[in-house]
């Protein structure tokens, strides 16, 4: 089956992709994932490139083949694309384009059930991975252990979120060599916020910005 969509998050997973758009269609979420088992469903490098050896770029209008719709208990987003068959750039859109055809915001209370860093019960698993929103007052907080760790603090919805996760690999290569400390973002910014799988180690689900507008 052929969908078209917009792409919205390209962020790293396992030195490769995980990647995130919008149903042009349906303004529904698809999630691209392939069936690499080691690499956890990452979309990989060569897929996420183009005939012409250009790679897919946030808000390209994509054209891919997918094999059937494979929900996993925590994303129900997820679609298994045909790695025999290479991604189309149909077009380029902007943010309002994406907003309009998503039909605005995604409406939610919390980020994923509560304003924690994480989820550790499937039973607070909202059926929804994948959010559009706009956050408040967001700081870069870095802080290193035996490594760095890159985090995000934001204001949502009148609730703070601490020490989210982050995967935008462009905030990453941002910040990697800077000081430990609190880094302001702006007053108010977009974010794509996506949720993990379970861990194999801790079992839990992890809250992750994906990518930051």
């Amino acid at each position: 089956m052929k969908k078209t969509i917009i792409i919205m998050a390209k962020s790293n997973k396992h030195s490769n992709y995980c990647v995130a758009g919008i149903d042009v269609d349906t303004g529904a979420w698809i999630r691209p994932i392939s069936n690499n088992i080691d690499l956890e469903g990452a979309v990989l490098l060569s897929d996420a490139t183009y005939s012409s050896g250009k790679e897919i770029e946030i808000f390209d209008i994509v054209e891919i083949e997918f094999i059937k719709h494979s929900p996993s208990i925590a994303q129900c987003e997820n679609y298994l694309y045909d790695s025999g068959v290479k991604w189309k750039q149909i077009g380029k859109c902007d943010l309002d384009y994406a907003l309009k055809v998503k039909g605005g915001f995604d409406k939610c209370d919390y980020i994923f059930f509560d304003n924690e860093k994480l989820i550790d019960n499937e039973t607070k698993l909202t059926g929804s991975s994948l959010l559009l929103v706009p956050i408040i007052n967001p700081f870069i907080f870095i802080k290193t252990f035996q490594k760095k760790r890159i985090q995000l603090n934001f204001n949502y919805n009148e609730e703070s979120y601490n020490y989210i996760r982050i995967s935008d690999t462009s905030i990453i290569q941002q910040y990697q060599n800077k000081s430990d400390g609190l880094y302001a973002l702006g007053n108010n910014r977009i974010a794509v916020f996506s949720l993990t799988d379970k861990y194999a180690l801790s079992k839990k689900y992890y809250k992750m910005l994906a990518q930051l507008f």
